[in-house]
């Protein structure tokens, strides 16, 4: 699997005390599982975790993951592709 290191650096910080860290490396381990499944069909680039969940048959779970990303993500600013900040989610 192309992703296998990068995957077992962020599986161990899944166990992190810091909830936030520990989420995050969850989801990117997530990701990674992901994009190592469609990799057989077609390289996946970016970070659409949600609708790949979606596209697995799994609309409910990837409902209940947007909404909790969304609840997460909203108050943090972000500036990565904006002038001015905006919230996470619209990156």
């Amino acid at each position: 699997m192309p992703h296998n290191y990068n995957r077992l650096a962020f599986q161990g910080g899944t166990t992190n005390p810091a909830t936030l860290l520990a989420l995050y490396c969850s989801l990117i381990d997530l990701e990674l599982a992901l994009k190592d499944h469609f990799v057989i069909v077609a390289w996946r680039s970016g970070h659409q975790v949600v609708d790949w969940v979606s596209e697995l048959g799994e609309a409910a779970l990837a409902v209940q993951l947007s909404d909790a990303l969304s609840a997460l993500f909203t108050p943090l600013p972000c500036n990565a592709t904006f002038t001015s900040p905006t919230s996470c989610n619209a990156c």
